[in-house]
């Protein structure tokens, strides 16, 4: 899942680069804690 929606995070950064900040943003502070984590342990 984290996967796909890093990717997504990619591609809206590649399309507006408006929109990068927020995704880099989400993906670091909201994705990251909650799937790296569970997948981890």
């Amino acid at each position: 899942m984290s996967f796909w929606l890093e990717i997504f995070g990619l591609r809206s950064c590649l399309l507006s680069g408006s929109f990068c900040t927020f995704s880099v943003v989400y993906v670091v502070y909201v994705v990251h804690p909650q799937s790296s984590f569970v997948s981890i342990f």
